[in-house]
This record gives C-alpha cells, structure tokens and sequence, in this order.
C-alpha cells in the first residue's frame, strides 16, 4: 500500500483482498479412516435392515403406495 496516486489500483485491490480474507472460515474435521472389514459389515447391517422395512412395509401398502415409499426414501438419501 502506498499513498502515491499511481499505486492507487493496487493498494484499492489489497485492501478488497484484505476485507474477502477476513470473511474466510475454516472448518476443520478428522478423517474417519474405516478399514474393510468394518466397511462390508455395516453395509450387510444397513442392507439387512432396509430388506426387513421393504418387507414390513410392502405386505401394508399397494403398489401405488410403494412408488411414493421409493420417493421418498430417494428423497432421504439426496438430503
């Protein structure tokens, strides 16, 4: 930064660098490192237990019910 008039672009750009640096935050988080056979495990657990609700669910619902049922577990997994 420099009072004269011909850095004044510059010393314009630094301080506008300055003022989006301040605003930056960091959110730093542990990566969670699962080996696989832990991974295959829960994925059986997860699978089992979406087979059993299919089941509970599909003998009480008819085929139309069903299609909204995947809509909205389509929407569960996008959020």
């Amino acid at each position: 930064m420099s009072p004269a008039r011909s850095y004044v672009e510059q010393t314009r750009n630094t301080l506008l660098f300055a003022s989006c640096a301040k605003e930056v935050s960091t959110n730093a988080r542990v990566n969670v490192v699962i080996s696989d056979k832990l991974l295959v495990k829960q994925l059986q657990r997860e699978l089992a237990r979406l087979e059993a609700e299919l089941r509970n669910s599909g003998s009480n619902r008819r085929k139309a019910d069903s299609a909204e049922l995947l809509r909205e577990k389509d929407l569960q997994i996008e959020m």
